[in-house]
């Protein structure tokens, strides 16, 4: 099935995802990170992200949403150990997700495989 990458939208409120790219190149080396975006919804996050030069793997509970096709999106419950071997990223992120979660604990704190 062939994904359209014309409606790729953030499922955040306006702004979010300009602030927090402003934010990401203050802060992390500027290209070449391996980056896992969790929660990734449709892709528009991972899409600025890869288009920054990064290497990126989405993740979401319902990848059928992602509409992003340069970069592989898996289905991952966020309250289990992630399927990712240790060390695989350089940087994760999770823009707009904490709020989804009923025991924040188990994502915060529980090893994960990252």
């Amino acid at each position: 099935m062939e994904k359209n990458t014309e409606e790729i939208r953030p499922m955040t409120k306006p702004g979010v995802h300009s602030q927090f790219l402003e934010f990401f190149k203050g802060k992390s080396e500027s290209r070449g990170q391996t980056i896992l975006d969790v929660g990734a919804g449709e892709g528009a996050l991972t899409k600025s992200l890869y288009e920054m030069g990064h290497l990126l793997q989405a993740c979401d509970l319902f990848p059928d949403m992602f509409k992003y096709p340069a970069v592989q999106c898996d289905e991952v419950d966020i309250t289990k150990t992630f399927p990712y071997p240790d060390h695989t990223f350089d940087i994760v992120i999770a823009v707009e997700v904490i709020e989804h979660i009923l025991d924040h604990e188990i994502f915060l704190v529980k090893p994960t495989g990252f």
